[in-house]
């Protein structure tokens, strides 16, 4: 049994698939941060020229506002011990590509 960098799920290797992990962030495996960003009101252009700067919550990878959103990204998943090996040189290549 693994864990997951990607999603944090506990995986057997035999169950694992391009489509089988679902997490936020990028292929690459950096993860990304549910964090305080500057609104700059994409979504409501009658807002913008409001006074002063807004914020709001949001994933850093798809924008998303909800914190318990599932993930905006499929791939496989991937371990420590695949990081440096070869699926983790097959997901460098899929994004280059």
């Amino acid at each position: 049994m693994a864990h997951c960098v990607r999603c944090g799920e506990a995986y057997e290797e035999e169950d694992n698939s391009p489509a089988a992990c679902t997490f936020h962030g990028a292929v690459t495996g950096q993860t990304a941060v549910y964090a305080l960003y500057e609104d700059h009101h994409h979504d409501d252009p009658s807002l913008d020229g409001s006074a002063g700067p807004r914020f709001a919550r949001r994933w850093g990878c798809c924008q998303d506002p909800d914190a318990d959103a599932g993930g905006c990204k499929v791939g496989w998943h991937v371990c420590h011990a695949d990081m440096g090996g070869t699926r983790w040189a097959a997901v460098q290549l899929a994004r280059r590509g």
